[in-house]
């Protein structure tokens, strides 16, 4: 199967991309990637993570802590793990210009209860934060984040979070909120600024999770879906000649637990585990219409630089992948 030629843009080539899926795909490791790619590739780039309150983290590429605050991870690499706290004083004070007001509304408690009282308010601050920083410009009119990377929650509250802006904006008739809401919908359907790449494992759960998404985000929202990155997949370990071998060798084998027996058992087990993985693929390529990008299964026990490196590197290679084979 050849890859087709809608393959998409590199990251660097949209300037607001989003990574979603279901929690344990991989989303945040592809998002790490995603934000380095652009990085070497001379971007100046912001990995946003959604983050609750007090949350920090760290990542493989530095001993910083990512917080609530603006971080330099590495050349051209920054990242943010915003709370919706700190999201709501941080953008609710962009917009009042002054501490005061801010103090005097949000730190009331009966306003805060009001507040907290509406649904998609937190929502649509933290998404509010993440927009702001793609219309932040610098002295000479330039952008200030040539890149930005928003890793979301897991897909039933990603889904959520972006469908916000909509529900404002049908909700909200006029008024700061509507407004806000608007214009957030313009970035996100803007297909030359904006870029959702799905993730999922070859997997019949994450897939079929996945499916169902990409059904979600093109009926309600609109998004434009640019790619599907495939993690986890594994090599073909044996040739034709060496997987026929194998097969052959098995009937005339006893199953009697010795070493022979339990590495011809492996090697069988390996060969199915890949045809099981292809028809996943084939299921995902024939039923959502996406180029797919397929990121190996690394055998390490922690994600470090190196692997992040490498994944990088597959996305900043891909228009020169376009016409290579596939199983």
């Amino acid at each position: 199967m050849t890859i087709p030629e809608t393959t998409p843009k590199l990251p660097h080539e949209h300037r607001f991309v989003i990574v979603a899926g279901k929690g344990g795909v991989g989303k945040s490791t592809i998002s790490m990637a995603l934000a380095l790619a652009a990085a070497k590739a001379g971007r100046k780039t912001l990995l946003y993570q959604f983050g609750t309150q007090d949350s920090k983290t760290k990542t493989p590429f530095s001993e910083a802590t990512v917080g609530e605050g603006i971080v330099e991870i590495r050349e051209n690499l920054f990242a943010v793990r915003p709370s919706t706290e700190s999201g709501m004083r941080e953008y609710v004070l962009l917009k009042l210009k002054s501490k005061n007001a801010y103090r005097l509304v949000f730190e009331n408690s009966f306003i805060k209860k009001l507040i907290d009282g509406i649904p998609g308010v937190n929502e649509l601050i933290w998404l509010g934060k993440a927009f702001n920083h793609e219309r932040e410009r610098e002295h000479d009119g330039s952008p200030t984040w040539d890149t930005i990377v928003l890793d979301p929650p897991a897909t039933g509250h990603s889904l959520y979070l972006f469908q916000v802006p909509f529900v404002i904006r049908e909700a909200v008739q006029s008024g700061p909120f509507h407004r806000e809401a608007v214009e957030m919908i313009e970035l996100l359907t803007d297909p030359e600024r904006t870029a959702l790449h799905l993730v999922t494992l070859p997997e019949e759960m994450p897939v079929n999770e996945c499916i169902q998404l990409k059904a979600d985000v093109d009926a309600r929202m609109g998004i434009p879906i640019k790619s599907l990155v495939v993690n986890g997949v594994f090599s073909d370990l044996f040739s034709e000649s060496e997987v026929h071998a194998l097969n052959t060798l098995r009937p005339q084998l006893e199953e009697d637990g010795g070493i022979i027996d339990r590495l011809v058992a492996a090697g069988l087990f390996r060969i199915e585990r890949n045809k099981l993985q292809r028809s996943y693929i084939t299921k995902l390529h024939n039923e959502l219409g996406l180029p797919v990008i397929e990121m190996p299964q690394y055998f390490v026990p922690e994600l470090d630089k190196e692997v992040l490196a490498d994944m990088a590197s597959r996305f900043l290679e891909l228009p020169a992948a376009q016409s290579r084979e596939t199983a």
